[in-house]
């Protein structure tokens, strides 16, 4: 068994010209979003560093008496300046960056949804799926919506399933004292690792950070929901001899989250990137997005490595975040595209090591409608539909101030 099973992860990306096919790890770390760079300390910049901040006490009294030293006689206004375009995209510049993830989380969430569902082979599972609202109904009541299958887990049976994958984690376990600081920094932090692939700071692409932030506030969003639903055991409750290196995370283990935000984060930053990669390395090398696919792959094998997940795990992890970013891209690029519903039945492939060359090879032909030799079998399209998110105009802006930023 190699290391990481990367291979050649290469090509991974032309998943048919839809983005180049792509965790921060735990949940409650998003907001660190991969300490690059401390955007909120870019101030203090020649002792400007007060200003749009929070006021002290001992401040507030200050300006309060400067105020009185200063106002004079009021004078009335005569005019206003003009009013705002209501509900205006340009708004965005104006606001705070909590302020605008809260506007783009309202935009994704209100379109994408987790549910419980009956598999095609009458099992239960676990669908991530896009709602188009139906005609011109009724915008304060509970109007009907088309719903499409992004991705589907059927819920994998322990003992043909997980028994099955635990000799992995004896030997995986081996790798421990080589990567334990890759481990234990990638915990709660998968961005700086993307950041050395493709430059990351606040003061250079603060757009970019906001959209991989919102790339991933969604795919944690999902990915727990799915974690919910289908409830999978951790390794450690099925052997002592497991003995993780780090503290279990308080939820299931399939999908695996690292494995789900760093792939969605890799497709994404390899369509950000790819028209510098075809500048720099012309346009049939994807060295960028290779080195995006391998590291994504090696974050997830981490999680197998430390001994809190199984490999079938990152597998399904890589198939949910790849479906998430190719499904992010859509929507950012405000058109109308062709989405494909993939499914993922890990009882079908017990006994299999993560494989993710054979994965991204999978969404390679399942997007560019040409066999590949290499795909994965059990990574399978079970939907096709048309996209149409003309209308996330709000989240368009995000991607062209992003997109700029690469240029």
């Amino acid at each position: 068994m190699s290391q990481d099973n990367v291979g050649n992860v290469g090509n991974v990306g032309n998943v048919g010209n839809v983005g180049n096919v792509g965790n921060v790890g735990n949940v409650g770390n998003v907001g660190n979003v991969g300490n690059v760079g401390n955007v909120g300390n870019v101030g203090n910049v020649g002792n400007v560093g007060n200003v749009g901040e929070a006021i002290s006490s001992y401040s507030s009294g200050a300006l309060l008496s400067a105020r009185d030293g200063i106002v004079g006689t009021w004078v009335d206004p005569v005019a206003a300046p003009p009013a705002l375009d209501g509900d205006d995209p340009k708004n965005l510049k104006r606001w705070s960056a909590t302020v605008r993830a809260s506007v783009f989380d309202s935009v994704v969430h209100a379109k994408l949804g987790v549910k419980t569902a009956q598999m095609p082979d009458g099992s239960t599972g676990c669908v991530a799926r896009h709602m188009d609202p139906v005609g011109g109904a009724d915008p304060f009541a509970d109007s009907p919506a088309e719903s499409h299958a992004i991705v589907a887990l059927p819920r994998p049976d322990i003992t043909n399933v997980f028994l099955k994958q635990l000799p992995y984690l004896r030997t995986y376990a081996d790798l421990r004292a080589d990567r334990a600081s890759e481990i234990f920094s990638q915990t709660g932090d998968i961005l700086s690792f993307m950041g050395t692939i493709g430059l990351l700071h606040p003061a250079r692409t603060r757009w970019t950070i906001e959209l991989l932030s919102l790339v991933l506030r969604t795919t944690v969003t999902v990915e727990m929901n799915m974690k919910n639903v289908l409830a999978v055991r951790r390794p450690q409750e099925l052997s002592a001899q497991v003995q993780p290196m780090i503290q279990t995370p308080p939820h299931g283990a399939f999908p695996s989250g690292h494995a789900g935000e760093s792939f969605a984060v890799a497709t994404v930053m390899a369509e950000l990137t790819k028209d510098r990669q075809d500048q720099v390395y012309g346009p049939n090398n994807h060295v960028w997005t290779e080195q995006f696919m391998r590291q994504a792959a090696r974050i997830a094998t981490n999680r197998v490595v430390a001994g809190v997940h199984y490999p079938i795990d990152s597998s399904a992890g890589q198939i949910l975040g790849t479906s998430i970013g190719l499904y992010l891209l859509e929507r950012f690029r405000a058109g109308t595209g062709t989405m494909h519903g993939v499914y993922f039945d890990a009882n079908q492939c017990a006994d299999k090591d993560f494989d993710p060359r054979a994965i991204a090879d999978a969404f390679d032909a399942i997007y560019s409608g040409t066999p590949n030799p290499g795909a994965a079998p059990y990574v399978e399209d079970k939907a096709t539909w048309i996209m149409d998110s003309t209308g996330d105009q709000m989240l368009n802006y995000l991607w062209r101030q992003a997109k700029k930023e690469w240029t």
